[in-house]
């Protein structure tokens, strides 16, 4: 992980409990004992004071000093110090106490210490303790040879042994702490988008700061290839790319359905028989991290990450990594179904084309882009000739079968970017950008020689007469620059391509002369 999260005052309370009450036990035990040990009037009197003074000082350190943590985090020396000078001490009072009593609480504060603050501080304190016990034991007039094993070597040892165990516990709980909260995290985001751009921003956000990566990506199946739509390396963002499912470890994830752990990436590239491709910087990642994102049967895409270093992620990496994954492909299908709904809700529902209220929508964001841009838009306002015919002569359901097939045809003649709609009834309505009148001409030209080439058979299977279609062209800004005035110039047009005969194509006339110079 990147960093560990701050463990609360709370939580340290709960960590240090059991040393406390140990400590707490101890000094009542102590407060026993004295009165019933035979100790001389000194020892005695030492021993009870010891006893209640270091209760009152656990309840303290206990109920105040821990909590205070929170609030002064940069103040945990000042702690740290006190705990000292109680462990000093007791150290310099330690001959007048039973045998052990000194020892034990050294140890039980080395772990209290170790549980709260960092491994430095200690060992700043074990230090001091130790030291502290082994002045006192001249002071004292005891022999220190005679204890030297006990003083120098099994105290302090003891006291390592004791601090890095307890601190593997506390970065192992660090880090599940920081694994929830991030997973919560992720959680309550993601329950509240339904954009799927959304969704991988904060995806990706939460693994940049949960793994420690040099590489990142985010990935969506399309057909055959992985669409990288947002992908990270080495200190930049790449644009969005597509890579080959076949023969890739992102393949490979996404195929078994499995996450996969590398490593050592070399090596087990030759085990694994998958060449290398390099996207991004042209360095060569050390380990790698994938996980599939999978909401039911089917498999969405893959969250990956990778390290220029060996060995940079665990079992535990890949853990987050998958709860991540899962939460990830739940907020994807949401978004999927979603966009589904809200695009069904902007389309015609018999010939899949934009509605009315979406296309005029759809074309005023079209006109401010191109208007920026300096770039004319022309309207193609056609209509079906004789379209009541059809559904009087052949039925309503071969009038939709026209309509589909109409739509079909205008599709097939016009760019990604432009746009077709319906605009009621029998009448449809096309915008192209960055398109002149005569290339808009051209358009409506193929659309309607295309039209007359439509097979379409009845409730009886008998080919029925081919649809023809009337036109009428207006342009922005050469004919108007007021979008609703473009509208209004493209559907008189269309009429007048009607009266003119039918299967018509109007760009200009003398009469909208007069309406577009009134503009």
């Amino acid at each position: 992980m990147r960093t560990l999260l701050s463990i609360p005052a709370r939580q340290k309370q709960a960590l240090v409990f059991p040393a406390v009450l140990t400590a707490f036990i101890l000094n009542l035990l102590l407060l026993v004992y004295s009165p019933i040990a035979g100790l001389n009037f000194i020892e005695n009197q030492v021993s009870l004071a010891t006893a209640l003074l270091k209760i009152a000082y656990l309840t303290i350190f206990y109920l105040h000093l821990i909590p205070l943590l929170d609030q002064y985090p940069k103040r945990d020396w000042v702690i740290l110090v006190f705990n000292t000078i109680v462990a000093v001490f007791i150290e310099f009072i330690g001959h007048l106490l039973p045998l052990g009593y000194s020892f034990i609480c050294i140890i039980l504060m080395t772990a209290v210490s170790a549980l709260i603050f960092n491994r430095w501080y200690t060992y700043a304190f074990l230090a001091c303790a130790s030291f502290a016990h082994i002045v006192t034991l001249g002071l004292n007039s005891q022999n220190v040879t005679d204890s030297v094993f006990l003083d120098l070597f099994f105290l302090p040892l003891l006291g390592i042994a004791t601090t890095e165990t307890l601190l593997k516990l506390q970065s192992s709980l660090q880090w599940e702490i920081n694994r929830q909260q991030i997973i919560n995290k992720v959680s309550r985001s993601l329950s509240s988008s339904l954009e799927i751009h959304q969704v991988i921003t904060m995806v990706t956000t939460a693994v940049q700061s949960a793994l420690d990566a040099d590489t990142y990506y985010f990935g969506l199946i399309e057909e055959d290839t992985v669409h990288l739509e947002l992908f990270y390396d080495d200190g930049e963002f790449f644009p969005s790319m597509n890579v080959p499912i076949e023969g890739t470890l992102a393949g490979r994830v996404i195929q078994t359905r499995q996450p996969l752990l590398i490593v050592d990436l070399p090596e087990e590239r030759k085990k694994l028989n998958i060449d290398f491709k390099l996207v991004g910087k042209n360095k060569v990642s050390l380990s790698w991290l994938g996980v599939p994102l999978i909401s039911g049967k089917e498999v969405l895409g893959i969250i990956a990450v990778a390290s220029y270093q060996k060995a940079a992620f665990d079992q535990r990496d890949q853990e987050l990594l998958e709860n991540i994954g899962q939460r990830a492909a739940m907020a994807l299908d949401n978004a999927y179904h979603h966009l589904e709904v809200e695009t069904r809700s902007q389309m015609d529902s018999l010939t899949g084309v934009l509605n009315h209220n979406t296309f005029l929508a759809r074309l005023e964001q079209m006109v401010q882009t191109t208007q920026v841009c300096g770039q004319p838009v022309s309207l193609i306002m056609l209509d079906i000739d004789h379209f009541k015919q059809y559904n009087d002569t052949y039925g309503h359901l071969t009038g939709d079968r026209v309509l589909i097939e109409l739509t079909q045809t205008i599709r097939h003649h016009i760019k990604k970017d432009d746009l077709v709609g319906r605009w009621g009834g029998e009448e449809f309505i096309i915008a192209l950008p960055d398109t002149q009148p005569e290339q808009a001409y051209l358009v409506a030209e193929r659309i309607r020689a295309a039209c007359q080439k439509i097979i379409i058979l009845d409730r009886d299977k008998k080919v029925i007469p081919a649809p023809t279609i009337s036109q009428g062209i207006a342009c922005l800004p050469r004919d108007t620059t007021v979008l609703e005035k473009l509208i209004d110039i493209a559907d008189q047009r269309l009429y007048v391509a009607k009266e003119r005969g039918r299967n018509q194509i109007q760009a200009h006339t003398t009469v909208n002369d007069s309406l577009v110079s009134k503009n």
